[in-house]
């Protein structure tokens, strides 16, 4: 039994089945004191639907999505709407040929986080240019950052695409 009292890992398994047993019984308690205070009635059906109804409403409040999360990201159909709006696919091969020889590496993960900081960072669109960005974002209930990763999406597959046709023209050398 002492060497029980002795070895910290049982001291430790000791405090957190006690945290866990207080926890429960503590939630139980919260549990019939609310019972108690709303008597026998289905009312707590309401409180929960409703608080679910709640939830469900925050989560429409957010942003649509423009990007498919994953690897490697994707427009949504929503993003290729947007794309065609503001007609990101010219725009990438102009801005392409100029930014090809920046790229960190011919990683397409790095090709794809270097394109996303440059339009949140470096890019400066002409007015008549950011004009037509905001009204696409006004047009589809979106954010102006959400237009620049629809771009930046677009530049990235030119530059991957203008990296598989011409590897002379890759940022890093390829070692064997």
């Amino acid at each position: 039994m002492s060497e029980y009292l002795t070895d910290p890992k049982w001291w430790i398994v000791f405090f957190s089945a006690c945290g866990v047993v207080w926890a429960i019984v503590n939630r139980m308690l919260k549990a019939h004191r609310w019972w108690v205070n709303h008597g026998n009635s289905h009312d707590w059906i309401k409180d929960v639907l409703g608080e679910i109804k709640d939830d469900i409403k925050a989560l429409m409040r957010e942003k649509p999505a423009v990007l498919e999360q994953g690897s490697p990201l994707r427009l949504t159909v929503l993003g290729s709407k947007v794309s065609k709006c503001v007609d990101a696919k010219r725009l990438a091969i102009t801005l392409a040929g100029d930014l090809q020889g920046q790229l960190p590496s011919d990683n397409p993960y790095d090709i794809q986080d270097w394109c996303k900081r440059f339009f949140e960072q470096n890019y400066e669109p002409a007015p008549e240019l950011l004009d037509t960005f905001k009204r696409c974002a006004f047009e589809h209930g979106i954010k102006l950052e959400q237009v620049h990763d629809v771009c930046a999406m677009e530049l990235r597959d030119e530059l991957l695409e203008r990296t598989k046709r011409d590897p002379k023209q890759r940022a890093l050398p390829v070692t064997p």
